[in-house]
């Protein structure tokens, strides 16, 4: 078997792909003969996509390990995930595999992230740096509304293969209580990712005099933003209603999604592709509701394990929300179907076994 070798960065800090590239890399060994070279860009979730001269020294160093393995193995398969399409990485992902790809055998590319063919769409001043990107022999996407990306650079191959974890934690949660109100948001604290939204949302389900009460869980990427919710959350009078739990693991995140009731993501994240946190809410028995958007239309089924809204539409959030506070039989219904299917596509088992038959192709 020739060599696979694994370029991406682990945990910390801990967001969708380091753990994908984690569980992945764990979950290969058994099976393959893999060389894992972690990446070092960034030390805390704020610094993801965030220039830093550290970074530019990272880069050279990685470059050059990977271009020496390569050597050293011809034959080899190389694995590696395009960063989030900002103008310094695309320049970083330009650099490494400008040195790196003419060395292997076969490339596949991995999108967690996003925004790739947009990005050449509105900076036509870059196109001269797809060059390294084109005609990849495979293109992994993590669902059907991701496909754009893979099909701009002209991959030879494209696989839509979803996320998967370990849920066995989340599993243990069983919410068969009376709906108490309990929302939850579990993701990164970026007005993309629908934190403000949360706080309109919650001032509509006030004004219908419903008892509720939405924690919030995750990073700060954007001080201003930070700033923002808590003038605002003052201003709607929402301190009891709306609470920032900060950023929580293990077995204080379990807590949270042991307490809730619904799981809210009203998402428009420019770089969204899955959304872990929709596994992780399923396999805990949660009813979603979720944007209508990149991730949660792929992965919540409308009507059966949570209810998928138009975005930005803060009116159907606030009755999708209230429809679910107020039917304990239809929430517990829908969450009890989503533990279904977590533990039927969203495993980390089932994960495994969708990238090792690609791995595993001639």
């Amino acid at each position: 078997m020739s060599k696979l070798i694994i370029v991406g960065q682990q945990p910390p800090p801990y967001y969708g792909q380091s753990i994908m590239i984690q569980t992945l890399v764990k979950g290969l060994y058994k099976n393959f003969d893999v060389d894992f070279i972690p990446m070092r860009f960034s030390r805390q979730i704020k610094e993801n996509g965030n220039f830093g001269f550290y970074k530019i020294f990272h880069m050279i160093i990685l470059t050059f390990r990977i271009l020496k393995r390569l050597k050293k193995h011809p034959n080899s398969t190389l694995y590696y995930p395009p960063a989030p399409p900002k103008k310094s990485t695309i320049l970083r992902d330009w650099f490494i595999l400008s040195f790196t790809r003419h060395a292997s055998k076969k490339i596949i590319f991995h999108f967690h992230a996003y925004g790739f063919s947009d990005f050449f769409d509105k900076n036509l001043s870059y196109r001269f740096f797809k060059k390294p990107f084109m005609n990849p022999d495979v293109s992994i996407v993590m669902g059907l509304s991701c496909r754009k990306d893979a099909e701009f650079i002209l991959s030879k191959k494209i696989y839509e293969i979803p996320c998967g974890i370990d849920i066995s934690n989340f599993n243990q949660i069983n919410h068969t209580k009376k709906i108490s109100g309990r929302i939850l948001f579990v993701g990164l604290h970026v007005e993309s990712k629908g934190v403000l939204e949360i706080l309109e949302t919650a001032f509509e389900l006030k004004k219908a005099n419903l008892d509720f009460c939405i924690h919030t869980v995750g990073a700060w990427k954007d001080k201003k933003i930070k700033k923002e919710f808590f003038k605002r959350r003052a201003n709607l009078r929402l301190e009891n209603h709306v609470i920032y739990r900060g950023e929580l693991l293990g077995k204080d995140l379990i807590k949270e999604y042991e307490e809730a009731c619904i799981f809210f993501f009203p998402t428009f994240y420019e770089f969204e592709t899955f959304g872990i946190v929709l596994i992780e809410a399923m396999a805990s028995g949660l009813v979603i509701v979720a944007s209508d958007w990149r991730g949660p239309s792929d992965v919540v089924k409308d009507e059966i394990t949570g209810k998928i809204c138009p975005v930005h539409d803060i009116n159907h959030y606030a009755l999708s929300l209230a429809d679910l506070i107020v039917d304990n039989d239809k929430a517990l219904s829908m969450g009890s179907k989503g533990k279904e299917l977590a533990n039927e596509k969203y495993t980390k088992d089932h994960f495994v076994k969708n990238m090792e038959k690609i791995f595993g192709e001639k």
